[in-house]
């Protein structure tokens, strides 16, 4: 008697993750353009969508890539005020002048 066992491997998709933060900040179309340059360059982002306007940003990433806690410290790194949260001071300074602004 043979007996032949088959084993099939299947890749696994990474997972998608999205993530929605609020960025005040992000007031302009230069500051836009700045934080999505930022955040595309980091590894596992796929796609970041920024809108200045209701100071948001949709970031979608790869779950086996990144991770969200360290998509919210980058953007503190760069100086961004995440939900909240004050991001770093020095950075802060180097933003675009307009991205200092409040929004009204």
């Amino acid at each position: 008697m043979v007996l032949i066992l088959l084993v099939s491997t299947c890749a696994r998709e990474p997972q998608l993750v999205s993530l929605r933060l609020k960025i005040d900040e992000l007031v302009c179309l230069d500051g836009q353009h700045a934080l999505e340059g930022q955040l595309l360059s980091l590894p596992g982002i796929k796609s970041v969508a920024a809108n200045f306007q209701n100071q948001q940003v949709l970031i979608s990433y790869y779950g086996n890539q990144q991770q969200e806690s360290a998509v919210r410290n980058q953007l503190l790194g760069f100086g961004f005020t995440v939900d909240g949260q004050a991001g770093d001071p020095a950075a802060r300074r180097r933003l675009p002048t307009c991205c200092l602004r409040q929004k009204h």
